[in-house]
C-alpha cells in the first residue's frame, strides 16, 4: 500500500512538474515566474510577458516564444517618460497605447552602446506599451486598440 501512494505521490509530481515546465519551453528563464498574458492588438493575438517599466527587457538576449513584453503601468505616464535601450541586447519596436488602450504611435529603437541613450517619448500621454523585436510591430497602425 505504502509502495502505491508513494507511486502516486511520484507520478503526480511529475505531471505537475512536467504542466509547469512545459510552457515555459523557449522562454527565456528570467520570465519563467513573470506574469503572462495573452493580448489583443488590431484583432491579432500576441502572447506578452508583463515586465516592470524599470527593468523591461534589458539583458534579454531573446524573447523565445514570445511575441513581446508588456508594460502596464498602474496610471498614465506623462508623454516625457518613455522608454529607452541602455543595457538592451537586441534592436526593439515597442507601441504605446492610451489608457483605454488606443494606439499612441511606435518606434523601432536600435540597440545602444553609448553612455547615454536616447530616450523615445511618445506624443500623448500613455498607460501601456509593447516592445518585441524590431519589425515584429511594424503592423500596428492608427485605430488599433489594446484588449488586455
Amino acid at each position: 500500500m505504502r509502495r502505491l501512494v508513494a507511486i502516486a505521490v511520484t507520478g503526480g509530481l511529475v505531471i505537475w512538474g512536467v504542466a509547469w515546465l512545459v510552457p515555459r519551453i523557449g522562454v527565456p528563464d528570467r520570465f519563467w515566474l513573470s506574469p503572462r498574458e495573452t493580448v489583443s492588438v488590431g484583432g491579432r493575438e500576441l502572447h506578452v510577458v508583463r515586465v516592470g517599466y524599470a527593468t523591461g527587457l534589458r539583458q534579454v538576449p531573446s524573447l523565445g516564444g514570445l511575441d513581446g513584453a508588456l508594460f502596464a503601468l498602474d496610471r498614465a505616464a506623462s508623454p516625457d517618460h518613455g522608454m529607452g535601450m541602455d543595457s538592451t541586447l537586441m534592436p526593439l519596436d515597442v507601441a504605446f497605447f492610451d489608457a483605454d488602450g488606443y494606439f499612441i504611435e511606435r518606434f523601432t529603437m536600435p540597440v545602444c552602446r553609448a553612455e547615454e541613450c536616447p530616450t523615445y517619448t511618445p506624443s500623448q500621454p500613455w498607460q501601456f506599451a509593447i516592445e518585441a523585436p524590431a519589425g515584429a510591430l511594424g503592423w500596428i497602425s492608427h485605430g488599433a486598440v489594446l484588449v488586455r
